[in-house]
């Protein structure tokens, strides 16, 4: 990141290619598989030190009285089972302390209300603290230029300085709000203009202007309570904007597990957000499906290591779907393939928890130009009675060939 702050302090004319590959993915926002590893560690990590801080204020714990322990496949010493993310929250005392009982005990009997409470609002909860801390930030870098320039004098040391750090905090990137860490900030600006004892103490004073919060600031995230890594480490193993962002998606997901979208054209793009998000199982069903989105299945089988049940027909009249059945038969091992008489149902469940049904068949045309009823169903009742009943056709259905 110090090379990020020289590559801006330069006009990046002058700078790393490694500086370089980094702001350009940046403005593209270029997301692949690592990119995915990466953002995931981050959100489970900062949602596990916020769970612990809401249980604090709930139910009073002391310093040092809970822990955690993280697990993802990417950091598991060789030969461990893969089991995806985890996280894992417990007591510090042989037999317990009586927290985590009382939490379970409050989420059997008020489960939604409790969840609820902990995500919140704008207004209160998870969500408040987090809201606060990205506008107290997004106002602090555009009141910048204005803070930093009254600090100006006819010193051309003291106005360099102060241009440093501007560069420094709006030209490192292109988007207006993604700024580099203070720390880096603080490091290149040191190389790259004169230092004085005079300025040395006032650069201080200018950073002070600046966000106090960078997207992985610990006061926000973990209020300063006890983390698994090093200091130094912390600010680049929690992340509040994703975490904000999929605590919304999540608070929704919790008010409305069920949203149905009817006479909808175009639901391709929620097929491939289900299949992206999968990291264990995928059973569908579908009377038809298209070659292309059989190749899109084995693809992420391969790629995730997923294990894929498909109950389909036996129509050898729709030439595509035809074509499809033969590919059945040379792609992935991943994939296993049943045939039911009288199919007409139509669904995908990911992972046991992410269910997409409605008229569409899985086929290019019915995923990008018929119009389709849609329903996204994330509650724990649609989820389990597609299982159940998925798993009775599944074990009527005949082999293919």
């Amino acid at each position: 990141m110090d090379n990020v702050v020289k590559l801006a302090l330069s006009g990046r004319s002058n700078g790393s290619e490694r500086a370089s590959s980094i702001v350009r993915a940046v403005s593209e926002a270029k997301v692949d598989e690592d990119l995915v590893d990466f953002a995931s560690v981050l959100f489970v990590h900062s949602f596990t030190h916020l769970f612990l801080n809401w249980i604090s204020a709930r139910y009073g714990y002391g310093k040092g009285d809970l822990g955690y322990h993280l697990e993802h496949d990417k950091i598991q010493p060789t030969g461990f089972q893969k089991e995806g993310l985890r996280a894992f929250v417990f007591e510090m005392a042989v037999g317990g302390l009586g927290y985590l009982k009382s939490f379970e005990q409050e989420f059997k009997n008020k489960g939604k209300d409790v969840l609820t409470e902990f995500l919140g609002s704008e207004n209160q909860g998870v969500q408040k603290v987090l809201e606060f801390c990205e506008k107290r930030s997004e106002r602090a870098i555009r009141n910048l230029p204005t803070e930093l320039n009254s600090f100006r004098t006819h010193d051309k040391v003291v106005n360099d300085l102060i241009n440093a750090i501007l560069t420094a905090y709006t030209k490192s990137f292109d988007e207006a709000y993604v700024y580099p860490h203070v720390n880096s900030i603080r490091r290149a600006v040191i190389d790259a203009v004169t230092i004085t004892p005079e300025t040395r103490s006032l650069m201080d004073d200018l950073l002070g202007r600046g966000p106090h919060c960078w997207d992985g600031c610990q006061l926000c995230v973990m209020l300063e309570r006890d983390c698994n890594y090093l200091p130094f480490d912390q600010p680049f193993l929690v992340t509040n904007r994703l975490t904000a962002d999929i605590i919304k998606i999540l608070k929704q997901m919790v008010d409305s597990p069920v949203q149905v979208f009817p006479l909808k054209i175009g639901v391709e793009k929620e097929f491939m957000r289900f299949v992206s998000a999968a990291r264990h199982t995928i059973d569908l069903i579908s009377p038809w499906l298209s070659p292309e989105i059989v190749k899109v299945l084995s693809e992420k089988a391969e790629e995730n290591e997923l294990n894929v049940r498909i109950i389909t027909s036996r129509d050898t009249t729709n030439k595509v779907h035809e074509e499809s059945l033969r590919l059945f038969r040379d792609i992935s091992s991943r994939i296993k393939v049943r045939i039911a008489q009288l199919l007409h149902a139509k669904g995908m469940l990911v992972d046991d928890v992410m269910l997409l049904t409605g008229s569409f068949n899985f086929t290019i045309s019915g995923l990008t130009s018929n119009v389709e009823n849609l329903t996204v169903d994330f509650s724990l009742q649609g989820s389990q009675y597609f299982k159940k009943e998925f798993e009775a056709l599944w074990t009527e259905s005949q082999p293919l060939d």
